[in-house]
């Protein structure tokens, strides 16, 4: 199970995965004989005062039923395991917003193009509000062979749409959109995009389009053509940088280029906010300002975070589901710890016999119920970390995603779940500590 390269992303949602579950087992199996391990433990926990005389026989019962600990370890460690699997994978692909926005608080787009904005302007937006204003020019179109890289055509994550930006030398200046890949002959990300508005021929795109028609991941990569299909006419240009954000989709071109090329483009204005100003009120005030041209202004967080809610809603639901089978598992321990009390009245009798209390007999028990718990959440929770490390390690650290565990998120869905166990083995454990050391042993006469 070393840490191995994937091929592309579809196999390593799906190998991943498999191997996790067979990871997860291949623990269990090696826990469950490894008996040394749980007599340390017992003889541990004997050197306390309170456990001295219920340590041991409470990890004898699990060393001598390997396959019914074995099964219960199992099916605790993969429910644990896909949640900690979703609930990483979550927190890898919860982008910091500002990273997706370039730096810019508000954008704002035009029914009316007008040659100078300022003309329109009504004064409503109070001066120091805004630190910095850009101007974009984009190309909007649906045509699925409008653009292709090194003759094939990208991925676009369920849609066809495809955008040409055009900006001038002050875009250049003032953004930071990050590349996640730039050409060697830059020794900045500014140096790029001044490269593409000062030269021919020089395209900075989305990460979208490092992507093959198969959805295959960095399939492509800076140095690459990609070509534009304009009827009858086709241009090419070579890819100098690929931006890690996705805010704004696209292929990045100089502003008149874009202008030249095609005579119907859409407007796109991006601006700063000064510090402690509110983006959200803001943009509403610039909507009031240029009223005329039909200005569309939205707070570019908020836009980042939108279109971040449905992976989000997917995520919850995958949670939501597993959790509902973790509660299940759990509560199943209820009905194991039952049969447990009930297979062992006439070693409980024993016990009792010997002088046995029954809040010791209780101790027994839930001191085995607490190690099959703990042990099949840490078992769990360290096979999801192994395995999402090595996927993000394989296909994720490339797109400067940190590797980040929830602790917080985990830690609390551990202790509910520990906590849930414990109220769904409370009854028999409490009729264990009440049989009778005569009826337990006449039980079995």
């Amino acid at each position: 199970f070393a840490i191995q390269e994937y091929s592309n992303t579809s196999e390593a949602n799906v190998v991943g995965s498999v191997r996790g579950v067979l990871l997860t087992l291949c623990v269990v199996v090696l826990a469950v004989h490894w008996d040394w391990s749980a007599r340390a433990l017992g003889r541990a926990m004997a050197r306390t005062r309170r456990l001295r005389a219920v340590a041991l026989p409470a990890m004898s019962y699990p060393l001598h039923r390997k396959f019914r600990t074995g099964m219960t370890l199992a099916m605790f460690s993969v429910v644990i395991l896909s949640i900690g699997f979703f609930s990483i994978f979550g927190a890898l692909f919860q982008t910091d917003p500002d990273r997706q926005t370039g730096g810019y608080s508000i954008e704002g787009r035009t029914t009316l193009s007008v040659p100078d904005l300022a003309d329109y302007d009504r004064g409503l937006v109070p001066e120091g509000t805004l630190t910095a204003r850009e101007h974009l020019v984009a190309y909007v179109t649906e045509d699925p062979k409008f653009i292709t890289v090194s003759g094939d055509r990208p991925g676009t994550f369920g849609e066809t749409r495809q955008n040409v930006f055009g900006y001038d030398p002050t875009f250049a200046e003032s953004q930071r959109f990050r590349l996640l890949f730039r050409d060697a002959n830059y020794t900045t990300d500014e140096d790029a995009y001044r490269a593409v508005v000062a030269g021919e021929g020089l395209a900075i795109t989305s990460y979208q389009y490092s992507t093959n028609s198969r959805g295959q991941d960095l399939s492509h990569t800076v140095g690459e053509t990609l070509t534009m299909h304009l009827g009858e006419e086709s241009l090419e240009f070579r890819i100098i940088g690929i931006q890690e954000q996705y805010h704004h989709p696209g292929v990045f071109l100089p502003k008149p280029l874009v202008k030249g090329l095609f005579p119907t483009t859409e407007d796109l204005y991006l601006y700063r906010t000064a510090d402690g100003v509110d983006a959200t009120a803001t943009a509403k005030l610039l909507e009031q300002n240029y009223r005329e041209v039909g200005m569309d202004a939205q707070a570019s967080r908020e836009e980042v975070l939108r279109e971040q809610e449905s992976f989000r809603q997917i995520l919850g639901a995958m949670k939501l589901f597993l959790g509902l089978g973790l509660v299940v598992g759990v509560l199943s321990l209820g009905i194991i710890t039952s049969r447990s009390v009930l297979e062992r009245r006439q070693e409980i009798g024993m016990l009792r016999a010997l002088g046995f209390t029954g809040r010791q007999v209780r101790r027994i028990f839930f001191i085995e119920v607490s190690f099959t718990l703990l042990l099949g959440a840490l078992i769990g929770l360290a096979c999801a970390i192994v395995v999402t490390y090595g996927l993000w390690f394989s296909i994720i650290r490339d797109l400067n995603y940190p590797y980040v565990i929830p602790w917080g998120e985990i830690s609390i869905l551990l202790a509910v779940s520990y906590v849930v166990a414990l109220l769904a083995t409370a009854a028999p454990i409490r009729r264990s500590s009440k049989v009778a050391p005569a009826e337990a042993l006449r039980y079995l006469d």
